[in-house]
């Protein structure tokens, strides 16, 4: 009989081991430790001038110069670079408490003759309202969520923050990458 209560509890206690969500994996650059998302897309038979004009027309419809937002181009370069951010509400499960915060982040691109590449990095927070989420420093986001702290709320809220990165990323990237192959 205790064997059958040991194995009731052993693999009760594995399969909500188990149950528990898998955190967000961010890809990390192994040279400047920053979370990066960067790749090359190739577009064979498409100019460096053609790229350049698509990339252009979206990074200029993308950013928004009165919010804060900044965007530089080098044509001679066939590069862009910008300043992006977004709000996200945090709210820490089992309480009450909700708070705002603004997660920046650069995206810089680069076309030549057939190809163009991006990078996305430089994620940073800053807090944004009366009630600021609390433990949730400002500045860049790595030292605060590449941790793996003990404390329940901590953990919570660093997944968030993840998340919040991960789609900040994905959503530049789905609609870059749409517009830049839609065309031409």
């Amino acid at each position: 009989m205790r064997l059958v209560a040991f194995l009731f509890l052993f693999f009760g206690v594995c399969s909500l081991v188990s149950a528990q969500d898998k955190p967000v994996d961010l890809p990390v650059d192994p040279i400047t430790h920053l979370i990066t998302y960067s790749g090359v897309v190739e577009r064979p038979g498409v100019s460096k001038t053609e790229l350049y004009a698509l990339s252009k027309q979206w990074f200029s419809a993308f950013f928004s110069i009165p919010n804060g937002e900044s965007v530089s181009f080098d044509e001679a370069a066939g590069t862009m670079e910008g300043i992006q951010h977004r709000y996200y509400r945090n709210s820490i499960e089992g309480s009450a408490m909700t708070s705002t915060i603004i997660l920046w982040y650069t995206v810089r691109a680069a076309v030549k003759d057939g190809q163009y590449s991006y990078v996305i990095n430089q994620f940073r927070l800053a807090k944004y309202g009366e009630n600021p989420t609390p433990f949730l420093p400002a500045g860049p986001i790595e030292a605060f969520i590449l941790t793996h702290p003990a404390n329940r709320m901590l953990r919570d809220l660093i997944e968030q923050q993840r998340k919040h990165v991960k789609g900040a990323a994905e959503n530049f990237l789905e609609n870059y990458n749409y517009d830049m192959k839609s065309k031409p």
